[in-house]
């Protein structure tokens, strides 16, 4: 059998939230174009009582808004230190998530008890190259 060139590829099709240990959160490009083209800031807010973050775009920056730091056709990140810390969040070891959009509260939310397993990643990326491709109607986990 002849060598087979692997070609690295760190980006999923759809899009994910990952929290760091480091207490950051990452948004990934797709979530970045689907939900956050135009924010340059967000609000965080918590939900003890169905223990999720939700984050509010925004267009324009002010001083009680957290920066988007976003990486040019990538993705972007956001310091979440004093939330992790505010509201006792546990964080042992960085975390991805499938946000879902919450059109009664106008903000992206992810149910930090429904992270993502590599095998849903696998899955949901070959539901949203199938649903760009006209085959499919989305991602199913």
């Amino acid at each position: 059998m002849a060598f087979q060139k692997f070609e690295k590829n760190t980006s999923t099709l759809f899009p994910t939230i990952t929290i760091t240990k480091s207490h950051s959160l990452g948004i990934n490009r797709a979530c970045i174009e689907k939900f956050f083209k135009d924010a340059v800031a967000l609000e965080l807010y918590y939900d003890n009582d169905t223990n999720r973050i939700g984050l509010k775009p925004f267009k324009k920056a002010a001083d009680h808004l957290f920066s988007i730091n976003k990486k040019e056709g990538q993705s972007a990140s956001i310091s979440c230190r004093g939330l992790i810390k505010h509201f006792g969040i546990e964080v042992e070891k960085t975390i991805r998530f499938h946000p879902a959009w919450n059109e009664k509260e106008k903000l992206l939310e992810i149910h930090l008890d429904k992270p993502l397993s590599a095998e849903n990643i696998q899955k949901a990326n070959i539901a949203e190259a199938k649903a760009e491709a006209g085959n499919s109607k989305g991602i199913t986990l």
